[in-house]
C-alpha cells in the first residue's frame, strides 16, 4: 500500500543546502522521500557536483532546486529557500544528514506542544550508531577563552569553566537549551521571519546561535528533542574546503557573535583568545608526535599571521 502523506511533513518546508559532492545531498534526499511524504523541499545550490536532470519528479516530495550562481553562505541560503514559504514550519538541514523514521513526527510535536518554543533539534548520531554532541553553549567572550585554553579539559566537572562547544550537557532527556549544532533544525516559520531570519553577515559557523539568540531575545524557547534522530556524517562538504579558509570564517563568525551580543570589547576578549588559542595550539604541534604535526604547525601558524596582518 502506498504511504500516505503524514500530517508533520505536510506543514514542513525543509531546506537543503548543496555544496560539494551532489551523493551527500542525494543521501539527504532519498531520506527525506522515505520518512516525509507531502514535504515541500528546497535545495539551495551553494556550489558543487550539479544535481541530475529530472530531480522534481518526485511522488513523495515537491522538490524545487534553486540555484543562485554563488555560494551565498549557509544562513543567506537557508533564507533564499525559506523565503516565500507558506508553510507554518521551517526544516534546515546540512546536505550530510540522515533523517530516522519517526524524526519529523518527533520534532513537529514539540512545536505542537507549546507555541513558545521557537526550534527544536534532535539527537545526532554518527553512521556507525555512535551518539554525537549535539547540544552545545552560547560562544560568549569567556566561554571561547576557557576553550582555547583548554579549561574544560582540565576542569570538566565545573560548569563554570565549561566551554561552548565542549559543553558536558545531559542528552538523556528534553531540555530547553541555549544552542545545538545546527545540522537539523525546526523553526516555527512565524517566529523565523519575526527576527528577520538568518543573519547574512556570517558565511558560516556560529550562524545557528545567532539565530537561537535572536529567537530567545524575543521569548522564544529553544528545545532538544532526543527522540528524534538524525545521522550526521559530517565534515563531507568542508574537505573540499581549504582549511585557511575554514578557519578564517570560523574566526569571523565567533567574533561577529561577540560583537553582536557582548560589544566591541566582547570582541576584542574573542579575538584576543582566539590568537592565544593559535599560539598555544602551535607551541604545543612541535611536541606532536607523527605526520599531522607538521600539518598543525602549519595551520595554526597561519592563524597567527592572520591576527598580525590584523
Amino acid at each position: 500500500m502506498e504511504a500516505r502523506p503524514t500530517a508533520a511533513a505536510e506543514r514542513i518546508t525543509a531546506v537543503i543546502v548543496h555544496f560539494g559532492p551532489w551523493a551527500t545531498t542525494q543521501r539527504t534526499l532519498d531520506s527525506l522521500r522515505r520518512h516525509g511524504r507531502g514535504l515541500e523541499v528546497r535545495i539551495v545550490d551553494n556550489g558543487g557536483e550539479a544535481a541530475p536532470r529530472g530531480l522534481e519528479r518526485t511522488p513523495e516530495i515537491a522538490v524545487e532546486l534553486i540555484s543562485p550562481g554563488r555560494n551565498l553562505g549557509f544562513g543567506a541560503a537557508c533564507n533564499l529557500g525559506a523565503r516565500g514559504s507558506r508553510r507554518p514550519w521551517l526544516l534546515f538541514l546540512n546536505n550530510d544528514v540522515e533523517i530516522a523514521e519517526t524524526t519529523l513526527e518527533a520534532l513537529a510535536a514539540v512545536l505542537e506542544s507549546d507555541r513558545s518554543i521557537a526550534a527544536v533539534g534532535p539527537r545526532l548520531w554518527d553512521p556507525t550508531g555512535a551518539p554525537l554532541r549535539s547540544i552545545g553553549r552560547a560562544p560568549t567572550p569567556r566561554r571561547v577563552l576557557f576553550e582555547n585554553l583548554f579549561v574544560p579539559r582540565l576542569l570538566p566537572g565545573i560548569p563554570f569553566f565549561h566551554g561552548h562547544h565542549t559543553a558536558v550537557v545531559s542528552h538523556a532527556s528534553a531540555r530547553e537549551v541555549e544552542t545545538f549544532l545546527g545540522a537539523v533544525i525546526l523553526v516555527r516559520r512565524s517566529a523565523f521571519e519575526a527576527i528577520g531570519g538568518f543573519d547574512e553577515r556570517y558565511f558560516f559557523y556560529a550562524e545557528e546561535s545567532d539565530l537561537f539568540e535572536r529567537l530567545r531575545q524575543a521569548g522564544g524557547k529553544i528545545r532538544f528533542e532526543p527522540a528524534a534522530r538524525a545521522i550526521h556524517h559530517g565534515g563531507v562538504a568542508s574537505r573540499t574546503v581549504d582549511q585557511k579558509e575554514i578557519d578564517r570564517r570560523l574566526h569571523e563568525g565567533l567574533r561577529l557573535y561577540a560583537r553582536r551580543f557582548h560589544g566591541a570589547n566582547g570582541e576584542k576578549r574573542v579575538a584576543r583568545s582566539l590568537r592565544w588559542g593559535a599560539t598555544l595550539r602551535w607551541l604545543l604541534s612541535f611536541l606532536e608526535p607523527g605526520p599531522r604535526r607538521q600539518a598543525r604547525r602549519r595551520r595554526y601558524a597561519d592563524i597567527r599571521e592572520m591576527y598580525r596582518q590584523e
